[in-house]
């Protein structure tokens, strides 16, 4: 559940989970241990996060698509998760790069990204951070 508040109905913990850290963490699990379950779980939970929260197309400060959310995910987990050469199985990958527009223009809406520059560099760096590693398929 995407939107799990913990026992006390915390909102923070449902912003922090779709902060996507936990992608980060099993990245490093996986490249260090060669675990494939590390892989799996990551892979499923991004798909999973995907098909469960479409885009709004327009602003929301819903646990999904707060723009603080928004930007962390982009900028603090799926560019350094999938620098991992492999991680990535190539149905999530392609999931992952659709969601990269829609994460840019979210932040645009928000007024975070206000200008062409940033929305152009934000989606080039996404991009390029997620398909700068060969997939070994």
């Amino acid at each position: 559940d995407w939107n799990y508040r913990g026992e006390t109905g915390d909102k923070e913990v449902a912003w922090t989970l779709n902060r996507h850290g936990f992608l980060t963490v099993l990245a490093k699990a996986w490249e260090s241990t060669g675990e494939e379950a590390y892989r799996e779980k990551a892979n499923a939970l991004l798909k999973d996060w995907i098909l469960s929260n479409p885009y709004p197309g327009r602003q929301t400060f819903s646990p999904a698509w707060r723009p603080l959310e928004v930007a962390r995910r982009i900028n603090n987990a799926w560019i350094h998760a999938f620098q991992a050469s492999g991680f990535e199985e190539q149905d999530t990958e392609l999931l992952a790069l659709a969601s990269v527009l829609d994460h840019a223009d979210s932040l645009y809406l928000e007024g975070t990204c206000t200008s062409s520059v940033c929305i152009v560099r934000l989606i080039v760096r996404g991009l390029f951070n997620i398909i700068q590693q060969p997939t070994t398929h």
